[in-house]
């Protein structure tokens, strides 16, 4: 991978977690956190990866996020200075809930053996 791209993708990350904290004001949306970006070769497309708490919260963020995303594609191109803004498609991160499965496995696992 380019060093270029994962600048972008760091720049993108950081840029979107202060974007959705000041710009997005709906009271039904959980705390968001961006967990991280993958960003086509061309730029032309960023699959934002979430979290959201509590969990609860999860549909509605994601929807809200949805509806939001032409103002901050907006306010990301402002930022990012490329010739094209990539389209964001935001995603939620289910990378923590089965980390914490196979946690749970292991240890259930190692109960049974000692």
């Amino acid at each position: 991978m380019s060093h270029r791209l994962n600048r972008v993708k760091s720049q993108i990350r950081r840029l979107l977690s202060e974007l959705i904290t000041r710009e997005i004001k709906e009271p039904d949306i959980g705390i968001v956190t961006v967990c991280g970006v993958d960003l086509s070769q061309d730029f032309s497309l960023a699959k934002v990866y979430i979290t959201v708490f509590p969990e609860e919260k999860i549909d509605n963020t994601l929807l809200v996020l949805g509806r939001s995303t032409w103002l901050l594609q907006s306010l990301l191109g402002k930022q990012l200075h490329l010739r094209m803004t990539p389209k964001l498609i935001f995603l939620y991160d289910t990378s923590f809930e089965y980390g914490a499965k196979m946690d749970d496995l292991i240890r259930q696992a190692r109960k049974m053996d000692g």
